[in-house]
């Protein structure tokens, strides 16, 4: 699906894909660096999402992204720093806030079936296996 990195149709950072995946009964979108909150056509083409990828410190704040968290009410929440370090510590902390849960401690692997998935919304911080120093 067609999205932005800005809440302009793109004119300040340009554009940008969502990828929504079914896999084993497990529905699964990939937001890459989204920058605008969905409208309801495009939710409707989205559907039902049971893991949510959502970028953590890009061109949405944390409010925007707790809020587009909430249109997509997904059963798992994975966030994904788009920042340095520094950056990224401090997007999630206001993240986690905003979403009314305490800082996550990373997991280094996420095993989801469609019967594991969890009754409420759960955000779930995987270990970077970005270039290490």
């Amino acid at each position: 699906m067609r999205t932005y990195r800005d809440d302009d149709r793109g004119s300040q950072r340009g554009k940008g894909v969502a990828f929504a995946v079914e896999l084993d009964g497990v529905h699964t979108i990939h937001l890459g660096d989204i920058g605008h909150l969905l409208t309801q056509e495009e939710l409707s083409e989205i559907g039902t999402v049971d893991v949510a990828c959502v970028p953590i410190g890009g061109a949405l704040s944390a409010t925007k992204a707790a809020e587009l968290v909430a249109q997509l009410d997904p059963k798992i929440v994975v966030p994904m720093p788009l920042s340095d370090e520094a950056a990224s510590e401090e997007a999630l902390r206001k993240f986690f806030h905003e979403m009314g849960a305490e800082a996550v401690t990373p997991v280094s692997k996420l095993a989801i079936t469609s019967t594991n998935l969890p009754d409420e919304t759960t955000t779930v911080l995987l270990e970077s296996r970005g270039k290490s120093a």
